[in-house]
């Protein structure tokens, strides 16, 4: 019997998926597709989507199971910073990623970097959190479609118990042209850009709530000079 989600409230709603906690396991989310997106995509496939993406509104998951995959193939382990990824099961919403749940360190739900900056809780010590996580992330091979701050989440490491910054959404390469898995070097230079840009976003959400208590002003890229080979 596929497992009942209908009658429950996500924890979290994302641009294509919502999230919700396990109702039998409560170190575990499910992950699956928004019904308006999944209408949404049904309605306005193109030609070549209706008759040749078989994964359909199921891309985002598909992605991201291909790319835990990948990071096994590589080097038989996950990287820190990536949501730990379980598999797969059945529910009454449709198919659902079985991932992890990741919390701070009082048990509860991890924030996002945005709640993070709005809450005034960017400081010196996030800041380091995320420049670890800057050069972990290009430095790897892992595959990242959409970085931005909403799909990071600042979380409680128990094996290090140490704060650290791990991707929970994004993952995977969207390209239709995948240089990005094919190519190590066009990757890296892929997620320097991103890395980039996702610090100017940073830099605007610190501007927009100047007036919470984060106690870092903008991030630059002098922490990754080290990265540009």
């Amino acid at each position: 019997m596929p497992l009942k989600l209908s009658h429950r409230t996500p924890i979290a709603v994302g641009g294509h998926r919502m999230i919700y906690a396990h109702p039998h396991n409560d170190s575990l989310v499910l992950k699956v597709p928004k019904p308006e997106f999944r209408q949404r995509t049904q309605a306005a496939q193109s030609f070549w989507r209706r008759h040749f993406d078989r994964f359909k509104y199921y891309n985002d998951t598909a992605r991201e199971a291909i790319e835990h995959i990948a990071c096994f193939a590589a080097n038989e382990a996950r990287p820190p910073f990536l949501q730990r990824f379980y598999g797969f099961l059945e529910t009454d919403l449709g198919l659902a990623s079985v991932s992890g749940a990741e919390r701070d360190g009082d048990g509860n739900y991890a924030m996002n970097f945005t709640q993070l900056i709005k809450q005034g809780k960017f400081d010196k010590k996030v800041r380091a959190a995320f420049e670890d996580f800057a050069v972990a992330f290009v430095a790897s091979d892992v595959v990242v479609g959409d970085l931005r701050p909403d799909n990071m989440v600042y979380s409680h490491d128990s094996e290090t118990n140490r704060m650290r910054f791990v991707l929970i959404d994004g993952v995977g390469d969207k390209n239709g042209i995948k240089l990005c898995s094919y190519f190590r070097f066009y990757n890296r230079m892929s997620k320097r850009k991103r890395i980039k840009f996702l610090r100017k976003q940073i830099n605007c959400l610190l501007a927009q709530n100047a007036g919470a208590k984060n106690e870092v002003g903008r991030v630059d890229d002098r922490a990754m000079s080290s990265m540009t080979s």
